[in-house]
């Protein structure tokens, strides 16, 4: 059996195809890497549009809205490393609120932009400590405040990770 066909397999279980509204399909194609993507949901134009899931080939899974064959909207990402995003989706990128569980325990919930924190966002590192405040382009960088699992902290400024005053 091929990826392909594990793949389609596994997601025909979950969405049984023959209870499905007539705008519901199938898809699938290779991604510019050439791995196998299969996508189960509403298609409009020949394009994921509306309610669906993708699952790639590496392992990673897209399950929330799409807007002419993009994620869009809603959604939630797991990716084969173990990461989990859910949030908010604009043209395949993360884009607004959303929470982001790293696989290494870490957990951000806040503002993205374009895949990294940016704006007001909480992470909880696995270790215990807590930074919330402002970030930009994935650094913890304008007014924040990092609490250790002691009870020390640092509160202050913060410039492009690190702690300043």
């Amino acid at each position: 059996m091929t990826d392909l066909e594990k793949i389609q397999q596994e997601l025909e279980e979950i969405f049984k195809l023959a209870e499905a509204p007539q705008n519901y399909g199938e898809l699938s194609g290779y991604d510019d890497d050439g791995d196998v993507w299969v996508y189960f949901g509403d298609i409009a134009n020949g394009k994921a549009h509306g309610k669906g899931r993708i699952a790639f080939g590496d392992g990673d899974v897209y399950e929330g809205d799409f807007v002419d064959g993009n994620f869009h909207g809603k959604g939630k990402c797991w990716s084969a490393d173990g990461d989990v995003y859910e949030g908010d989706f604009v043209d395949d990128n993360f884009v607004g609120k959303g929470k982001w569980a790293y696989a290494n325990g870490d957990v951000y919930k806040g503002d993205f932009y374009s895949y990294k924190r940016d704006g007001k966002g909480k992470m909880t590192y696995a270790n215990g400590d807590v930074y919330e405040g402002d970030w930009a382009k994935g650094y913890r960088h304008g007014k924040g405040k990092m609490t250790y699992p002691d009870g020390k902290f640092h509160e202050g400024n913060w410039r492009i990770g690190k702690f300043v005053g």
